[in-house]
């Protein structure tokens, strides 16, 4: 079997999407280094995202594996891996509200930038129409309220403060 062969899986759709998500994930993890620990906190703020971020490069870096393992056994594995057009704009569109929220979390505060994430990601994924939207604003809310209590008040953990709430 020549090298060429052997190595065409790193070319893939799939891989490429893997390794950049890979990418992402260690930049993320990279930059977890500038939050700041906050006053009187039970946690410090760093280690959730750290190990969240740790957890989605380990699982990422395990797909990679997967990925090279099972071109070895079956080489029509990139004819299985094909996504959908829709499948890859919602993705990219995903990845764009993630590098959003990073960018806006200092501006607009954790608790906003957090709402507007989940409000777009929730209405990306779900349904195309007015009542699907409506339910992600709900969600959105209700998760925001519930991660405020938690965090901003049971645990007086340090976030971002923002427009409303500081």
């Amino acid at each position: 079997m020549s090298n060429k062969h052997s190595l065409s899986f790193l070319f893939s759709p799939l891989f490429l999407f893997d390794f950049f998500l890979l990418l992402f994930g260690i930049l993320f993890l990279l930059e977890s280094r500038n939050i700041r620990r906050g006053f009187q906190q039970v946690l410090d703020a760093r280690i959730y995202p750290r190990v969240v971020t740790s957890v989605f490069c380990l699982m990422i870096l395990f797909h990679l594996v997967q990925i090279a393992l099972d071109h070895e056994v079956n080489k029509k594995e990139s004819e299985k891996n094909k996504l959908p057009k829709e499948i890859i704009f919602k993705i990219s569109v995903l990845f764009g509200l993630f590098t959003s929220y990073i960018l806006l979390i200092q501006i607009l505060g954790y608790f906003e930038t957090g709402f507007l994430f989940l409000w777009s990601s929730i209405t990306v994924l779900g349904e195309r129409s007015l009542k699907w939207c409506v339910k992600a604003f709900f969600i959105s809310v209700l998760i925001i309220l519930v991660t405020y209590l938690i965090f901003g008040v049971l645990l007086n953990i340090y976030v971002p403060s923002g427009l409303i709430i500081r």
